[in-house]
Order: structure tokens, then C-alpha cells, then sequence
């Protein structure tokens, strides 16, 4: 009996729990409210690169070696650009089935928040080198200062809309029953792509507009209306 008597107030308990759950999702309202702004790119970066072509892979070798060297040494003179050797590459050029010479390429990235001598460098390198395409961000630095602007901004979005719903609804208000604050990647423009070409004289600096990208924040809000 004692046994029966347990199993039926469990089973009550769970009910009145059930239908306080029911009740109180019934009063939930989710939306969505963003803020975005577009920041002008302020961090460059280029790719240059070393392709040589040789019947011998040991001078191949040897000639695109003591290019990037001369591209190292003349890049990290610039110290307002930072410079990274990238991947290199080698393979074969056959013609009727048959091996007839190497290739062998090597990229070097430059990345600058100077424009001006970011494309200067770009443009002393295309005496040996190549440049395979060039880039604009926002900095991190400068994406984190936007950011926070528009956290403020997007957040005051949120009390309205949230007060605008509580009274068009007929409640006496919310509470907050989730939040989240959620940032995008800074959308920038495509980098231009340069092939051989297009390939610019040397010693010509390259020509280049930075633009902007767009930032956003975006709020998911979830409340719970109070009647």
C-alpha cells in the first residue's frame, strides 16, 4: 500500500513538474538582433614566389636557394614587413611520356599593417620573383576594438527588442533565460590573384586598394515572459 502511495505521488509530482515545464516554455520567445560595421583593412599580406625550370634538379636547386636568399635578405631589410618563406615544391615536366626538365617553386609571404611598404617591397622582389597574389584583413587588433563597440551596440538592440516584444505581448516583462554573443570573421574582398602574365616591371611598386571588411555581432537571445 505504502508502496502504491509512493508511485502515485511520484507520478503526481511529475505531472504538476510536466505541466510547470509546459506553462513555462509556452512564455519563451527566441530571436536574433546583429550589429555590423564595416572597418577599413589595415594588415596586407602578398605572396611572391621562385619558379624556376632546369634539366638538372641539382642547379635547380641551387638557383632557387640562392634566390630566396637574396629575396630573405632583401625583405627582412624592411623592418616594417614581416616575412615567412612558405612550402617548396618540385616535380617533374614530362613531354611524350618522358622526363625533360624540373620545376621547382618556393613561396615567400610578406605581411605588413603598411601598406605603402608592403607594395614597395612587393615591387623590388618582382625583380626574381613573382607575385602570386596579395591580400587585405582587418588586424586582430583592430577587429577586437570594433567588436567591442559592437557588442554595446548590439546588446542595447537586444533590450529594445526585447522590451518592445514584452509590451506588444501584454507582459508586466522578461527575464533571460539564454544569451549568446556570437562574432563573425571579417568578411574582406577577394585577393587579387596575379598570374605570370600579369606580372608587373620590377622595381614598380604595386598598385593597391585595402578596402574594408565587414564585421558583425550577432545576439541570440532566448527570455521568458512574465505575465
Amino acid at each position: 500500500m505504502k508502496r502504491l502511495l509512493l508511485v502515485t505521488m511520484m507520478a503526481l509530482t511529475a505531472t504538476v513538474a510536466a505541466g510547470e515545464e509546459n506553462k513555462d516554455m509556452l512564455n519563451r520567445v527566441e530571436f536574433q538582433v546583429q550589429a555590423d560595421r564595416d572597418a577599413d583593412n589595415d594588415l596586407g599580406r602578398a605572396t611572391l614566389v621562385v619558379d624556376k625550370e632546369n634539366s638538372d634538379p641539382a642547379r635547380l636547386a641551387d638557383d632557387v636557394n640562392q634566390t630566396m636568399a637574396w629575396a630573405l635578405q632583401q625583405a627582412k631589410a624592411q623592418k616594417a614587413v614581416r616575412v615567412q618563406s612558405g612550402g617548396y615544391r618540385t616535380y617533374p615536366v614530362y613531354e611524350q611520356q618522358r622526363v625533360i626538365r624540373w620545376r621547382a617553386e618556393q613561396e615567400l609571404v610578406l605581411e605588413s599593417r603598411d601598406v605603402q611598404a608592403l607594395n614597395q617591397l612587393a615591387g623590388r622582389l618582382q625583380d626574381r620573383l613573382q607575385v602570386r597574389a596579395m591580400s587585405f584583413t582587418v588586424s586582430e587588433e583592430r577587429q577586437r576594438e570594433v567588436e567591442s563597440a559592437l557588442i554595446g551596440t548590439a546588446l542595447d538592440d537586444f533590450r529594445t527588442r526585447a522590451d518592445a516584444i514584452s509590451r506588444r505581448l501584454g507582459a508586466h516583462g522578461y527575464d533571460i533565460v539564454h544569451l549568446q554573443v556570437q562574432n563573425t570573421a571579417a568578411q574582406p574582398p577577394p585577393p587579387i590573384l596575379v598570374s605570370r602574365a600579369m606580372a608587373v616591371p620590377a622595381e614598380n611598386p604595386i598598385a593597391s586598394e585595402p578596402g574594408s571588411s565587414r564585421i558583425t555581432i550577432a545576439v541570440r537571445a532566448v527570455i521568458r515572459l512574465r505575465y
